[in-house]
């Protein structure tokens, strides 16, 4: 439990505004295009996997830690860009189970490549 914690101590409030912020200029080109929901999607998709990386953020000198983030990106594509997004009966935060499942997909990808990355230097320690 204490390095999880260890984790997420990069991870505040302010910082997390910070990046929404810093990722809102992507909205710009779908918006200009008339696309805004799927601009919406991608970053949301972009948004949560900025967050991801940052509670993982000490592993960020591992080779394996990039490749890992460009693995959840690539299965984030077809859901930010091919989904159909334009629910306009749908209140917006029933979509707060598909961000947060989003956020854990690429948080549990880096923790993943993490175990294996120790297994294949044969560190067995867990977490």
């Amino acid at each position: 439990m204490r390095e999880q914690e260890k984790y997420f101590d990069g991870l505040t409030r302010r910082w997390a505004a910070l990046a929404a912020l810093a990722t809102l200029p992507i909205l710009i080109p779908f918006a200009y295009f008339g696309q805004f929901e799927r601009g919406e999607a991608v970053w949301l998709c972009i948004g949560t996997t900025v967050i991801a990386v940052r509670a993982s953020w000490n592993s960020r000198r591992q080779e394996w830690f990039w490749v890992a983030v460009a693995f959840a990106g690539l299965f984030q594509i077809p859901l930010a860009v091919l989904a159909q997004w334009r629910f306009p009966d749908w209140p917006e935060w029933l979509f707060l189970p598909l961000i947060m499942g989003d956020f854990a997909f690429v948080y549990y990808c880096i923790k993943l490549a993490e175990r294996i990355a120790r297994l294949a230097h044969g560190s067995r320690s867990p977490t």
